[in-house]
């Protein structure tokens, strides 16, 4: 006899056995259990044979579900317009069955066009976070949702989610940089193990239905709908932490009912503003995290420091305009005209993104205030140009432990800077700059590294002793800006280089890509190490390996005697190779014996 079982709703694993299922019995063999959960991590717990997840409707589907919820079947019973509303409201449910469902039943008790009208208007403007019953079972289930995370590292980290616009890719890095900041997963003191914890986070938060993939292929993004962010933003009005998020908001007065709401927010996002002027300053004294992006105009033109271009006309920030939000510990700027003068109000500041702002003046005026960014740990410039890193910032910034200068032009490090700046687990400097790479020897807490490095300011290094150490993630390139953010990890390009390759041997340990053009010495990739036989785990790792232009490449890797271990695969996870215009090469290596069973594979130009 064949029966099958319905269990609705299982947040965390059961025993069959407790409600009266047998399991494991050659004589139950015809029985099936099918079981629904918000939790990936509840099937996983309860080895389920098929998982299948339940996506956003499509635009029929969803219209399907909400006129039979709502009882919208007999068109002819109803007065005009209705349905035309109707199905606008069934699009702002944004496909989510919870919400078509739950808003469906609620609507179903309306019968003029005026009705439906103001219920989408509610909608649409989420007055119903205010004193919408209509809501209340819908914010009930996503409670349940919400409460059993339990951990409020990862409540936190759901929160911070809505801060961004309505249907917007979140950022990941951009939501770690507010993680962080704010001060989550606070009993961990590198930077790079916060971040795989919120990572960690955010996965649970998608398992969990609260959170969903983004379309992008790199996973640097997630996605939250519609009716869940409103939700975010529901449980914050009614906690310690309140959140304001605004977009495109096109005014703000200091003396406006406007501003007298937002002196309780912990947390203020104002996206694509139109705003023309701000005031001097603003009491926000609650205030922790504030994200303040200009609406882009086009080409976003970057001004040198102490250069004040007169036809510029994008949102200047008063120099006064901190000075009563001292709490604040996280801020995100994007196409403002800034003034660090600003900073000195700032002393509990964690973390600082300014993203193509103009500057008025440069980092060395900051000089007469020594420490007062003692507490900042995360400082990323991007698209915002600077004259010069000074020295002077290792006074200023005591406790930094990640360093992002992205943008264009050249950037100028001052000698002994990096060396300095002790605490440092993360570089990014993927621009021309003077970067000496002996100061990486004094930095022993580094793990990630994103550095254009050239060799006529690093004759030394590479005449001499200099090896770079082992780090987690790295995208390495040697006479060439960064010109591709990779999806992979751990990324080494060397081009037009004489010396010995010997500098990047803790390298090969764990490297993903490799690429090398017109590199005079290499004759084969046993070159990197300088040792025969090669190390266990070299380029055990490596999926993508490029060389062009090595006149003297004379075989891939040499396959001979003296190898010590004859079962190894040399390349186990190699899945392109790309060699040409290397005229001396004799052997690429066995490819029977030493690849993975799949391998694309060019060769040309010889």
């Amino acid at each position: 006899m064949s029966v099958t079982f319905f269990v609705d709703d299982i947040w965390k694993e059961i025993d069959w056995k407790t409600i009266g299922i047998p399991v494991g019995s050659a004589h139950h063999e015809g029985c099936k259990v099918l079981l629904t959960t918000r939790s990936e991590e509840v099937c996983i717990r309860m080895n389920c044979q098929e998982k299948i997840k339940l996506s956003i409707l499509s635009e029929d589907e969803a219209w399907d579900l909400f006129k039979d919820k709502a009882d919208l079947k007999d068109y002819a019973s109803l007065q005009p317009g209705i349905i035309d509303v109707a199905k606008e409201v069934a699009r702002e449910c944004k496909g989510l069955p919870l919400a078509i469902v739950i808003v469906g039943k609620s609507l179903k008790i309306y019968k003029s066009p005026g009705e439906w009208r103001a219920a989408l208007e509610r909608l649409k403007d989420s007055t119903h976070l205010d004193d919408g019953d209509d809501f209340e079972e819908i914010y009930s289930c996503l409670q349940l949702s919400y409460d059993f995370l339990k951990v409020k590292n990862i409540q936190s980290c759901f929160l911070l989610c809505s801060l961004f616009p309505e249907d917007a890719d979140i950022d990941v890095e951009e939501l770690i940089i507010c993680g962080i900041g704010q001060g989550l997963y606070s009993n961990i003191y590198s930077i790079d193990d916060k971040r795989r914890e919120i990572r960690v986070a955010l996965t649970k938060l998608q398992k969990c239905g609260l959170l969903m993939e983004s379309h992008r292929i790199d996973q640097s993004c997630v996605r939250m709908h519609d009716v869940v962010r409103d939700f975010a933003h529901w449980i914050t009005l009614r906690g310690g932490n309140k959140f304001l998020v605004e977009d495109g908001l096109a005014e703000l007065v200091s003396a406006s009912p406007m501003i007298e709401s937002f002196r309780v927010c912990t947390v203020i996002a104002l996206w694509n503003t139109k705003i023309k002027s701000l005031p001097d300053k603003l009491e926000f004294s609650e205030l922790k995290i504030l994200i303040l992006e200009e609406e882009a105009k086009g080409e976003i033109s970057v001004l040198v420091p102490h250069k004040i271009n007169k036809e510029d006309n994008s949102l200047s920030i008063p120099s006064t305009f901190f000075e009563r939000m001292n709490a604040l510990q996280v801020l995100l700027l994007r196409n403002v005209t800034f003034s660090l003068d600003a900073l000195q109000f700032l002393p509990h500041l964690r973390a600082l993104r300014l993203s193509s702002c103009k500057l008025i003046n440069n980092i060395s005026s900051l000089g007469g205030h020594e420490k007062m960014l003692n507490k900042l740990e995360i400082l990323l410039l991007a698209d915002t140009v600077i004259e010069e890193l000074p020295e002077g910032l290792v006074e200023l910034c005591t406790s930094l432990k990640s360093l992002l200068l992205r943008g264009r032009g050249y950037c100028n490090i001052s000698p002994n800077l990096l060396s300095r700046l002790s605490s440092l687990e993360e570089i990014f400097v993927p621009v021309r700059n003077n970067v000496n790479l002996l100061e990486l020897n004094s930095l022993s807490h580094v793990t990630a590294l994103t550095l254009s490095i050239y060799t006529t300011n690093n004759v030394e290094c590479f005449e001499e002793s200099f090896v770079f150490p082992k780090l987690q993630r790295y995208s390495i390139f040697v006479n060439e800006n960064v010109n591709c953010w990779s999806s992979y990890s751990r990324m080494l390009e060397i081009r037009d280089f004489s010396y010995s390759l010997r500098a990047f041997k803790e390298l090969c340990c764990n490297m993903e890509v490799l690429v090398l053009n017109n590199v005079e010495k290499l004759r084969s990739l046993e070159d990197l190490v300088d040792t025969t036989p090669t190390p266990n785990g070299f380029l055990q790792e490596l999926k993508e390996l490029r060389i062009e232009k090595c006149r003297r490449l004379r075989w891939v890797y040499q396959v001979n005697e003296k190898r010590h271990d004859e079962t190894r695969l040399i390349f186990p996870q190699l899945q392109r190779l790309h060699i040409s215009e290397c005229d001396g090469l004799e052997q690429v290596f066995d490819f029977a014996k030493e690849t993975p069973f799949w391998l694309e594979v060019f060769l040309g130009g010889f």
